[in-house]
């Protein structure tokens, strides 16, 4: 039994149907509130020096923070988020879906704390990785399906999916001109574990599709025997009356009646000697 199959069994009861929405909810209630002004949102952020103080809201509360500012590309982000979480779990699965969001938010608190245990600086974290990254995995589950990029610009999934670490390589390279390590590798650190949840949960996922070799086999049997079977009962032509088929007897000549109320065939001996079907 494979590991995501154990862990389904397991913890798939607990799993959130429809996550897809949460997310997007989380993330429109976070703009709704950063027109109030920062002070808000930054009583929001995560924090690792504020949460070690006591602030442990900040452990949830952050998922509501927006990454970045408003903008047309946000909205069609989101829109185009909304498309690849509701897909995706319904590929993956529930659990399986839950599962990688969640571990993608874990991952990034991981990465903040390891960054401020080892800078003793509060070095935050955000869900901008996190969209990406799922955006990722959608890209490159469904490689050759086309989207039209703002609507008239035909673009295969996996091209997406290429732009996408593109954009994600280029960011971990050109936050170093910021020239603050703690801040340069602080967002790194927060690319590597976003990355890495990516890999380790493609990783699983594939194993777990994997057919093992008794499987194929089982599979190639259960084929044959159909195969054999269909062979064995369907014949394209076949007697009503002796029940002879042309695969049995293929020097028999078969024809239907005219004059019996349906599709009957008889073989040449009994053609003219049935009696009609009225």
């Amino acid at each position: 039994m494979k590991f995501l199959t154990k862990l389904e069994r397991k913890f798939g009861k607990y799993a959130i149907p429809n996550l897809t929405n949460y997310v997007i909810g989380c993330a429109v209630i976070g703009y709704v509130l950063s027109l109030f002004g920062d002070s808000l949102i930054n009583y929001m952020q995560f924090n690792p020096k504020m949460i070690m103080m006591g602030q442990v809201w900040r452990l949830v509360t952050w998922i509501i923070c927006p990454p970045t500012e408003l903008s047309f590309f946000v909205i069609f982000t989101l829109f185009l988020y909304y498309h690849a979480g509701r897909n995706l779990e319904y590929v993956w699965g529930t659990f399986n879906y839950n599962l990688y969001i969640f571990s993608g938010l874990l991952f990034n608190i991981i990465g903040s704390l390891v960054m401020y245990f080892i800078t003793d600086l509060p070095i935050g974290t955000g869900t901008y990785y996190m969209y990406l990254t799922t955006l990722l995995a959608y890209f490159f589950t469904f490689p050759e399906m086309e989207i039209h990029f703002y609507f008239f610009i035909p673009i295969k999934m996996k091209w997406m999916g290429y732009i996408d670490l593109a954009l994600i390589a280029l960011s971990f390279y050109r936050i170093g001109s910021i020239g603050i390590p703690f801040l340069v590798w602080g967002v790194r650190m927060q690319i590597i574990f976003a990355m890495l949840n990516f890999f380790i949960f493609m990783i699983l996922l594939k194993n777990s599709r994997k057919i093992t070799r008794m499987e194929k086999k089982n599979q190639k049997n259960f084929k044959s025997q159909v195969r054999e079977q269909m062979r064995k009962s369907i014949s394209v032509h076949r007697c009503a009356v002796c029940g002879r088929t042309k695969d049995e007897y293929p020097e028999l000549e078969f024809r239907f009646c005219s004059k019996c109320k349906g599709n009957y065939e008889y073989c040449q001996d009994h053609l003219f000697t049935h009696s009609h079907v009225k």
